[in-house]
């Protein structure tokens, strides 16, 4: 980025770093192996525990919802998806099936449960 601030209006590099920022690599290793030892991701132990009991929280009432491990106490929904979805099920006749390939726990369906 700094090779790009003199000739890249401000906004363009905000755009930039907004949809690329996660892809910039940094570090100096000779292997992929040596530089996946040297992260993090989502088969780190404390995610999956952190997530786990967020989702516990959640199920047993402790909490509204959760996203990635976070819990929040307040009901919240994604109208968008709401709205898409009744969209659907109008359509259909009041009938709605819906097949989840995510990668959470039902973060999703526990979010907006009391909306179904």
């Amino acid at each position: 980025m700094r090779l790009l601030k003199p000739v890249v209006p401000g906004s363009a590099r905000r755009w930039l770093r907004h949809f690329f920022g996660w892809r910039w690599l940094r570090g100096n290793y000779a292997t992929w192996a040596e530089a996946k030892a040297a992260s993090g991701g989502y088969d780190d132990p404390a995610i999956l525990d952190r997530v786990r009991n967020a989702t516990r929280a959640v199920r047993d009432g402790r909490a509204a919802w959760e996203r990635d491990g976070t819990l929040f106490e307040k009901p919240w929904a994604h109208e968008p998806l709401l709205n898409a979805l009744r969209h659907i099920a109008a359509a259909e006749g009041g009938k709605l099936d819906i097949v989840d390939f995510g990668g959470a726990l039902g973060s999703t369906w526990w979010q907006h449960r009391a909306w179904f």
